[in-house]
């Protein structure tokens, strides 16, 4: 990894530390328009007809009046809102890491948007699937797999008393294996990115925005190809290291909890490196 990423995402998560964040409120202050970027980007990895402007749009006024695109679409941007709402409920009230919680994500992302195919299938949101259902090359785990293996993976993440130093990577291993598990016949790319931004404010970590152009998509997908054939987290790791550079301004964090005369003096005094 590029060395200047490295050290940058390192006064990223020390400035992010330093600011106290330990409620839904703080966290939602000091994300401010990135809770909407999140959905948007989360979204339009999988879906390219979801647009910013109705993303914005949705999460200000709760009203799609105007909008006239795809109905998934705007059944998937009004699922982006109600999905952060239940996040910021969740770490409010600091809830574990558990089967209830990924299943509750994942109803809440699809809700109303499962296929009549699907359905007739006897897939439902917040269910794990029932049949196969092809990724790239791999198909994830059985149906009947399914619910053992993500037993497993919630029991040994939250079997692991990792250190601080260690949560970047905890936080990649879960989002990996989850992924590659594949639980739910549709949404694991959006639940699993909801969970891995979940655990990391869980351990006093930056979220991060997977970003949706090209380049960011293609290392994103390699990175986690490189879990499911080597079982290495390294490119992973490294992905969300400058996922987290692109995805903060330093100077955000930096102004968090200062009233405007403070943001002021700090911005226009003298350049001594974080305050």
């Amino acid at each position: 990894m590029n060395q200047q990423v490295n050290e940058k995402y390192q006064q990223i998560v020390e400035t992010w530390q330093s600011k106290n964040i330990h409620n839904a409120n703080s966290l939602q202050n000091i994300l401010g328009d990135r809770s909407i970027l999140f959905a948007y980007n989360s979204t339009t990895i999988e879906d390219n007809a979801v647009k910013l402007k109705d993303v914005i749009t949705a999460f200000s006024t709760r009203s799609l009046i105007e909008y006239t695109g795809p109905i998934r679409a705007v059944l998937n941007i009004n699922n982006a809102y109600k999905v952060w709402k239940e996040f910021l409920k969740a770490y409010d009230r600091r809830a574990a890491i558990s089967e209830e919680l990924v299943k509750n994500f994942q109803r809440l992302i699809t809700e109303d948007t499962y296929s009549d195919d699907r359905l007739e299938k006897g897939e439902a949101p917040g269910e794990y699937k029932k049949g196969f259902y092809v990724v790239g090359d791999e198909v994830g785990a059985s149906p009947e797999e399914t619910p053992f293996e993500m037993e497993e993976l919630i029991e040994d993440f939250n079997d692991t008393n990792f250190t601080k130093e260690q949560a970047l990577t905890a936080a990649a291993y879960f989002h990996c294996k989850f992924e590659n598990i594949h639980p739910f016949s549709d949404g694991n790319g959006r639940t699993g990115r909801l969970m891995l931004n979940y655990i990391l404010v869980n351990n006093n970590l930056p979220p991060v925005i997977i970003h949706a152009d090209q380049e960011s998509r293609e290392r994103y997908y390699e990175a986690l190809n490189v879990w499911n054939e080597e079982q290495s987290l390294a490119a992973m790791v490294d992905l969300l290291k400058e996922q987290t550079v692109k995805t903060w301004d330093l100077e955000q964090i930096l102004n968090y909890g200062l009233d405007e005369k403070a943001k002021n003096e700090r911005n226009h005094g003298d350049d001594d490196g974080l305050h």
